[in-house]
């Protein structure tokens, strides 16, 4: 892959943020809601610079178990896959499960990706975590699983958030389908796994069988 996930590291948290983040032996906080996808560090536009330090095993497996956590995905691929139900909100905001054009364009078109945060953080954050759908043709169908019937792929090592304001939420706006079903939902839910290394923390949660 030309991108790595990354999650953010920083000082202090939003009180919104606080349920998501750990904190790191450093003072810091790692917040799962932040995840975002970034070209690695061999890429000259590469946003990533030298190493700067190194955390401890524990505290990464604390970072994994926060971002599993925070993407539901103990729930998602348990024996009994559980749907994940809108809230209500006053305004619309980005629904799991459901897909959205968002800006900007690439290629002169865009994109569709389909929500894999939580509605909980989804419907007050100014964020949302989301992964990108294609029609090209992909043979690793644990990373870049079918949707909609085959006739689409999820790209889940891109996984990445993104200002809310950047998905287009307006009816009008939606494309057809505008959601995934449960069953394409667990598929992405086990690449996002497979690619971010979070196998271990899935079983941490007690769920044996990716």
């Amino acid at each position: 892959m030309p991108s790595v996930g990354v999650i953010a590291i920083r000082r202090s948290v939003d009180p919104g943020e606080a349920p998501y983040a750990t904190r790191l032996d450093a003072g810091s906080f790692a917040v799962a809601p932040r995840l975002v996808s970034v070209l690695a560090p061999e890429d000259a536009d590469s946003p990533l610079g030298s190493l700067v330090s190194v955390i401890s095993p524990a505290e990464l497996e604390a970072v994994e178990d926060r971002l599993c956590s925070f993407l539901q995905l103990p729930g998602v691929l348990g024996p009994i896959p559980r749907q994940v139900r809108a809230l209500y909100a006053r305004d619309p905001y980005p629904v799991w499960g459901d897909i959205y054009l968002a800006d900007p364009l690439i290629g002169g078109e865009r994109k569709r990706y389909v929500v894999v945060s939580p509605n909980a953080w989804n419907s007050v954050a100014p964020n949302a975590t989301i992964v990108r759908t294609t029609t090209a043709t992909k043979h690793d169908h644990v990373a870049f699983p079918p949707v909609q019937r085959g006739k689409a792929h999820a790209c889940c090592g891109e996984a990445t958030s993104v200002p809310r304001n950047a998905l287009r939420l307006a009816s009008r706006d939606r494309p057809i389908p505008s959601t995934l079903t449960l069953g394409d939902m667990v598929s992405i839910a086990r690449g996002i796994a497979t690619t971010h290394q979070l196998g271990d923390a899935v079983r941490r949660a007690g769920v044996e069988t990716l």
